[in-house]
């Protein structure tokens, strides 16, 4: 009879106790689903901050990569127009380039050439300075020469002026064939140096004499003749001194000439050599 209400007792705390459980796990179950929704939505409100600043980034990289775009296009246009001027331009440095190297070759074979004409024009330029060193000399000659052949003018003049006086002082007046013979002598000589071109004349014109003349030169004295005759010797030696005076000059002004234009010639050639190993250089 006492076990009955016990294990009555025993039943009702159990059916209690399984309540109480049950109302336990649901609280639990409870907590742990409001906690889950709480990380759930701050995790939600996490990754919606992150997307609105990914969307603002992307917004703001769309915005970088318009003008990105823009200006890869107007580079693009701005290379197609370049493109164009550079193949110009390599096409016009190609063909100068090809000129140029055709002008190097030309002015090598130039230069070929005027090496191979420097030995002879050295060879020239010796040459001309033995001939100017030779009329220097010549014209040192030519100017002592000149000297002498004044020195000897002077003195025939003076000899020619003494045998006149001599002749005027000595010879009576009737004889005036002497003055004649006198002015014959000095015209000869006048003629002498007027006409230096010709003098075979004025020998042929000097030789050939009158007659009265030649009598009154026998009519002279002796001492005077002798001198006359020593006058006209001097006389025609200077002449054939000056003849041969001006035909060695005229040959030396001949190869002087001959000589200063080769110098200028030597001188063209060097220059030209000079400029060409410049071009090079």
């Amino acid at each position: 009879m006492l076990l009955m209400p016990l294990m009555a007792m025993l039943m009702i705390w159990e059916v209690n106790n399984d309540d109480f459980y049950d109302e336990a796990m649901d609280l639990r179950l409870d907590r742990l689903r409001m906690l889950r929704e709480a990380r759930i939505r701050s995790r939600f409100g996490l990754q919606q901050k992150l997307l609105q600043e990914a969307l603002v980034l992307l917004q703001g990289s769309r915005k970088e990569m318009a003008a990105m775009k823009k200006q890869f296009t107007h580079i693009l246009e701005t290379w197609e127009n370049s493109k164009a001027l550079i193949q110009e331009s390599c096409i016009s440095v190609d063909a100068e380039c090809a000129d140029l190297k055709q002008e190097v070759k030309d002015l090598h074979l130039e230069l070929k050439r005027f090496e191979q004409e420097v030995p002879n024009l050295r060879s020239c330029l010796d040459e001309a300075n033995n001939q100017i060193l030779q009329m220097e000399n010549e014209a040192r000659k030519h100017t002592l020469l000149q000297n002498k052949n004044q020195e000897a003018q002077a003195l025939i003049q003076a000899i020619i002026g003494a045998l006149l006086k001599r002749q005027s002082t000595l010879l009576p007046p009737s004889r005036k064939c002497q003055s004649d013979t006198g002015s014959t002598v000095e015209s000869t000589f006048s003629r002498k140096k007027t006409h230096v071109t010709s003098p075979s004349l004025s020998l042929s014109e000097s030789a050939r004499q009158p007659i009265h003349q030649q009598t009154a030169e026998q009519n002279r004295p002796f001492s005077l003749r002798i001198k006359a005759l020593q006058a006209e010797r001097a006389v025609k030696r200077s002449r054939q001194a000056f003849l041969s005076f001006w035909n060695t000059s005229c040959c030396e002004f001949d190869l002087l000439a001959s000589t200063n234009s080769l110098v200028e010639e030597v001188k063209t050639h060097a220059n030209e050599e000079k400029r060409i190993k410049k071009l090079l250089e």
